[in-house]
């Protein structure tokens, strides 16, 4: 992939520049990631998520994510990690599954756990069969974000200031607040889901700035603890919607590994609460 975006290092006077160079480098990232193959492939899928969304918190920092050509790159790099969602998933699903075999001591649920991740495991190889039946190496995504790094070129990054960004930045801080208000008053799985992707896209936008040497940055705490303990917690989720939806599962398995992860999902936001806790106190004593 080229591009003739210009560099990090664009005039501090230019913001947007900089921004879209950050967002450029993304894209060859996310490109470089899905060529990983072997055992590397599916840490490649994972990292290549990640790059496109940051991508796209970059064209919602922009203002560009609302309408126009900005918003169809926007949509289309949400169909490309949805397209790449399952194979992630079964992948997480054992990541999820590996750190329980950790925290629990030999014992039942240790051997619950390691009967339930060979399940996974063949899981995962049919996602990843399916995966190459319908885009073999990825080429036909790969081809798809050469396209886009061409067409993120042509928005108008250089009318960018550093009012915009801050104002976009202190937008997402608001959404975040409000869906953590809305998770934390009793919310469903949906509510913490929805703040932890809040919380994800605030933490990118923060990244981005912090990685332009943008000062709007310094606005905010990203609470890097924060967002690490709410991708644990929507890990467990999505591993209780899998195999809650009446997935195959021996039947001296499902009830005990349902209320196993209903533990830890709770024994997880209870965590996650204690931690806001002690930050809110820590910051009234300042």
């Amino acid at each position: 992939m080229h591009s003739s975006t210009p560099t990090l290092d664009a005039e501090p006077t230019m913001p947007g520049l900089q921004i879209h160079a950050y967002a450029t480098a993304q894209l060859v990232r996310a490109f470089a990631c899905l060529g990983w193959r072997g055992r590397r492939v599916h840490e490649g899928v994972h990292q290549a998520r990640k790059s496109m969304r940051r991508v796209r918190a970059c064209l919602a920092l922009a203002g560009f994510a609302a309408a126009g050509e900005g918003k169809r790159i926007d949509r289309d790099l949400g169909r490309q990690c949805r397209a790449l969602s399952q194979l992630r998933d079964a992948q997480a699903r054992i990541e999820t599954i590996d750190r329980l075999i950790e925290t629990h001591a030999p014992g039942d649920a240790a051997t619950l756990l390691r009967r339930v991740r060979r399940g996974a495991l063949q899981e995962r190889s049919q996602q990843l069969q399916q995966a190459a039946a319908a885009d073999a190496g990825f080429a036909e995504q790969r081809a798809q974000l050469r396209t886009l790094a061409a067409r993120l070129d042509a928005l108008p990054w250089a009318t960018l200031s550093e009012a915009q960004l801050q104002d976009a930045l202190q937008h997402s801080l608001k959404r975040c607040r409000k869906a953590e208000a809305r998770a934390l008053s009793d919310g469903d799985a949906e509510d913490w889901h929805r703040w932890r992707r809040r919380r994800r896209r605030l933490l990118q936008q923060h990244t981005a700035l912090a990685a332009c040497a943008i000062g709007v940055a310094d606005a905010i705490d990203p609470q890097r603890e924060l967002a690490h303990y709410l991708g644990e917690s929507q890990d467990l989720s999505v591993l209780f919607a899998h195999f809650g939806r009446g997935r195959a599962l021996p039947a001296r398995d499902r009830k005990p590994l349902v209320e196993l992860l209903q533990h830890e999902i709770e024994h997880k936001q209870q965590q996650i609460e204690r931690w806001l806790d002690e930050h809110d106190s820590a910051a009234s004593a300042r």
